[in-house]
């Protein structure tokens, strides 16, 4: 959603925006606006009148939508990664619900991966991030705030392991301190 406000935003400043050498100016007697001491020397200032219709327009044209607003009541709070696999499948994370939901190719919305948590295939992400990747067979999801990588499968979307990163809890390694 900020995306896209921040498009808006700055396509209504280009379209507002000229360079070049000025228009041909109607400027009124005593209309002419006043312009201050410390801009009447900045090269490429254009001055135009107040009712003056703009030179170009902007068209903004979807090149891709995901869900369907009248049948899919998918909201995403705070879209953090995404990723695109072999069959055109999008995977978003949304990192304040700690999910990554899955669209088809055509854009709509199929399922919804994991949920908050510590458990498999669980996501806990408050102080970091869901990185995604992906590679002909897997989707590899890393939870920073877990240590750990989660492998799910293209083709089912089910959690095949989970891989941890954080030493403390790799029980596989012997001690090998010494005292």
């Amino acid at each position: 959603m900020r995306m896209i406000r921040s498009t808006i935003v700055v396509g209504l400043f280009l379209c507002s925006c000229t360079s070049g050498e000025p228009q041909d100016e109607d400027w009124t007697a005593g209309t002419q606006p006043v312009i201050p001491e410390n801009l009447q020397d900045v090269e490429n200032l254009t001055v135009l009148p107040e009712d003056a219709e703009p030179l170009y327009t902007l068209d903004l044209v979807p090149e891709a939508v995901y869900g369907n607003q009248e049948e899919d009541s998918v909201y995403i709070g705070y879209a953090n990664d995404f990723v695109v696999d072999h069959t055109g499948h999008v995977y978003i994370t949304d990192m304040s619900r700690d999910v990554i939901y899955v669209y088809a190719p055509e854009g709509s919305y199929l399922r919804t991966i994991g949920r908050s948590g510590q458990g498999p295939g669980e996501f806990q992400t408050i102080h970091g991030g869901l990185i995604v990747g992906v590679n002909d067979d897997f989707l590899y999801v890393y939870d920073s705030t877990n240590l750990r990588i989660s492998t799910f499968s293209l083709e089912t979307h089910s959690l095949v392991k989970t891989d941890n990163l954080d030493p403390a809890r790799w029980s596989h390694l012997e001690d090998n301190t010494r005292t």
